[in-house]
């Protein structure tokens, strides 16, 4: 079975496919510059609850 390739992406762009223009380079990269953004904040989010609940584990032990 063939993969099956978007035809109409080939069609206005000719033999280099594989090599978007800069417009969409630069879309590419602020998206995934986005994306980073994103992530180190739900990190950040993530550490933030991590830490709340060890103090809250710690708290019930010393009682």
């Amino acid at each position: 079975m063939m993969p099956h390739f978007d035809t109409r992406l080939m069609q206005h762009r000719g033999p280099f496919v594989d090599l978007p223009d800069d417009s969409e380079r630069a879309a590419h990269r602020m998206r995934r510059e986005l994306r980073r953004q994103e992530l180190e904040h739900m990190l950040f989010r993530v550490q933030q609850v991590w830490r709340a609940l060890r103090r809250i584990g710690r708290g019930r032990v010393s009682q």
